[in-house]
């Protein structure tokens, strides 16, 4: 009985225990890290408003930030579509960016896929993988960042968008807590 223990807890030591990180997490996107103001961020690129509201007694806004002279618009080898990637603050503090590629309805030439190939080698096996006819979606939840990976399609199969959201993970399960807001 002594070396059946031993042997389960020889096993029990082998197995990595999850710890909610995945490998090689960032925090935030290139020189945009999570919890930075906008004033830091408008220190080093160019910033355009887009729009912003005030809900709960929170304040949200969206801004366009502009890729620096000379830096790649390229994610693992698939070219960003635009000049720019979409910067959201909560409170004054950036806590996701999202940027587009182009993406083929028909799926011959998918961003989608050679991101989701790259983002598996990059960061291991999402924790959630959803595939259906108009909408797929790859999910990597970590301690400090969540990463989303969207394929959306029209129902015509005429046009499709292929997004990635890098997300605060603490600021975003802040933002989703039902609580929030409710005077508790």
């Amino acid at each position: 009985m002594k070396w059946l223990m031993g042997i389960l807890i020889t096993v029990l030591m082998l197995v990595p225990m999850q710890s909610g990180a995945f490998q090689n997490e960032p925090n935030g996107f290139r020189d945009l890290y999570w919890g930075e103001s906008l004033t830091e961020i408008e220190s080093a690129r160019t910033v355009q408003y887009v729009d912003s509201k005030q809900e709960y007694g929170d304040e949200y806004s969206t801004y366009y930030v502009d890729f620096k002279d000379g830096e790649s618009k390229v994610l693992s080898g698939v070219p960003i579509a635009g000049e720019n990637v979409r910067a959201f603050f909560y409170n004054g503090k950036l806590w996701r960016v999202d940027f587009e590629f182009h993406e083929d309805p028909n799926g011959w030439d998918s961003s989608y896929e050679k991101l989701k190939l790259a983002m598996i080698q990059l960061y291991g096996r999402p924790d959630e993988v959803i595939n259906e006819k108009t909408f797929s979606e790859c999910l990597w939840v970590g301690e400090t960042t969540t990463i989303e990976l969207l394929r959306i399609v029209t129902i015509k199969r005429d046009k499709a968008a292929c997004v990635v959201n890098l997300k605060s993970t603490k600021t975003s399960n802040e933002i989703s807590n039902p609580a929030r807001g409710s005077g508790w």
